[in-house]
Parts: C-alpha cells; sequence; structure tokens
C-alpha cells in the first residue's frame, strides 16, 4: 500500500498528507483540552478568540476529535477513490465511520455529556452556575504558582489568566438576572 502512495498524482498525495495533518493537530487540541494544560476553551473559542456563546455547551474536545475522524475517513475515501484501497468492505465501513463523524460533530452543538468530560471539567462544571466558573481552582492556582520557573509554569499561567480574562467579558457580556 506505501508503495501505491507514491504512484499517486502529486496533489492527491499532497491532498492525503494535509488531511492526515490537520487530523493529528486537531487530536493535539483536543489531548490538551482534556488533560487540562490548557482550559482556557472552557470560556472562549479556541480558535477565533471571540466570546462562548454555547453557554453549557463546552464540547471543543468533542468535535474535534469527531473532526479529526472525519478527515481521516476522507483521506480513507481519496485512497480508496484511487484504487489504493479498494474493497467493498472497506467502501462500507469507511461511508459509516464519514456519516458517524458527521452526526457526532453536528450532535455536539447541542449536547455533549458532562461524563464524558475529565474530573477537572467536571469539578469545574459543579463549581459555577452553567459554567460561570473560572476552570482552575484555588488549589490548581496555587500550585501552578509553586512550580519553578519555566516554560509550563508561564504556559499555565498565560492560560489561567486568559481564562480570567475570559469569564471577566462574559460575565460582563450577560445581562442582569
Amino acid at each position: 500500500m506505501i508503495k501505491r502512495f507514491f504512484y499517486l498524482e502529486p496533489g492527491m498525495q499532497l491532498c492525503i498528507i494535509v488531511l492526515v495533518l490537520a487530523a493529528l493537530c486537531l487530536v493535539y487540541i483536543a489531548w490538551r483540552g482534556l488533560r487540562g494544560d490548557r482550559r482556557a476553551w472552557t470560556v472562549t473559542y479556541y480558535f477565533s478568540g471571540s466570546m462562548n456563546t454555547l453557554g453549557p455547551r463546552l464540547n471543543l474536545p468533542l468535535r474535534a476529535t469527531a473532526s479529526a475522524v472525519f478527515f481521516l475517513v476522507i483521506a480513507v475515501k481519496v485512497t480508496q477513490a484511487q484504487g489504493i484501497l479498494a474493497s467493498q468492505a472497506g467502501e462500507s465501513a469507511s461511508t459509516y465511520a464519514l456519516l458517524g463523524s458527521i452526526l457526532v460533530v453536528w450532535m455536539a452543538g447541542f449536547w455533549w455529556p458532562s461524563f464524558l468530560g475529565p474530573r477537572w471539567y467536571r469539578q469545574w462544571r459543579a463549581r459555577g452556575r452553567r459554567g460561570l466558573a473560572l476552570p482552575y481552582s484555588e488549589q490548581e492556582i496555587s500550585a501552578v504558582s509553586t512550580l519553578p520557573d519555566g516554560p509550563q509554569k508561564e504556559r499555565q499561567l498565560l492560560d489561567i489568566q486568559k481564562s480570567r480574562t475570559a469569564l471577566a467579558q462574559l460575565i460582563s457580556s450577560r445581562p442582569p438576572a
């Protein structure tokens, strides 16, 4: 199969490589978000920096993972169209995976159960009304401040500051109850 890849036209090779790289980037974003390395996505959109208007439906990791599956399935479909992975069973399976990933991305706009999130995410949701709380607890912030100086500490402090700023903007933009 690898040998057949090199016989493809350069445009098709580039298409497959770009799709796979995009999928890897999305999986990395989802992994970092779920691990808790980056938590500002809970109060802002990760990509655009605009305010999150989705309220309690904070679903960046779910959408990123489903989009990554979508890109990988499209890459498989491209290789099937070029005859590299030609089999009836493979085409059916990739079609179902494509439809499933589209359904999950669409569904994520409306629903993401909290139990699918990591422990820090569930605790954060429990602390604030509809998620309107800082995604870091006071214990976590004090633990970050005691870390030795370095890039990890700087990244986490920057993410805490982004979260604080976005949360303040989000709260001030809401009409009074």
